[in-house]
């Protein structure tokens, strides 16, 4: 399952979900305060299923580890994975995710800084794109 976190990320989400031919679930999410949100409803039928969250930054892991909190109350399957173009990673953040039930986390190279990067974490390249990006402009 894909699963947008909130309402900004359903367009990403729905694209993901197209590419991928999976069914895409959308969370609501009410925000109350700078790093504190609560997910409010589940869109969508996730029991028994491993999802995927697609996000566009993780700072401090919050709406993530909501998220999954969220996700396994509607019965998904334990095992989350995350994929955010932006991984701040501040303190704090891989160990809420961790506990949470993230297994894997996938970013790209637009922000630096390694130091802060999970155990459990990939980084993506954005060169390719950027280059090419540049080329077609040269052109």
């Amino acid at each position: 399952m894909i699963v947008s976190p909130d309402a900004g990320r359903v367009r990403t989400a729905t694209e993901y979900a197209r590419r991928l031919e999976r069914p895409l679930i959308v969370l609501h999410k009410r925000r109350e305060s700078g790093t504190e949100t609560e997910i409010t409803h589940v869109v969508g039928d996730v029991r028994e299923r491993p999802c995927l969250i697609i996000d566009d930054m993780i700072s401090t892991g919050g709406t993530i580890a909501e998220s999954v909190r969220a996700l396994r109350q509607a019965g998904a399957r334990p095992n989350f994975a995350v994929a955010a173009t932006h991984g701040l990673l501040l303190d704090g953040a891989c160990e809420r995710m961790a506990a949470a039930g993230v297994e894997r986390v996938y970013v790209t190279d637009s922000v630096d800084g390694p130091e802060r990067r999970c155990g459990h974490t990939e980084v993506v390249t954005i060169a390719p794109l950027v280059a090419a990006t540049i080329r077609l402009q040269l052109c």
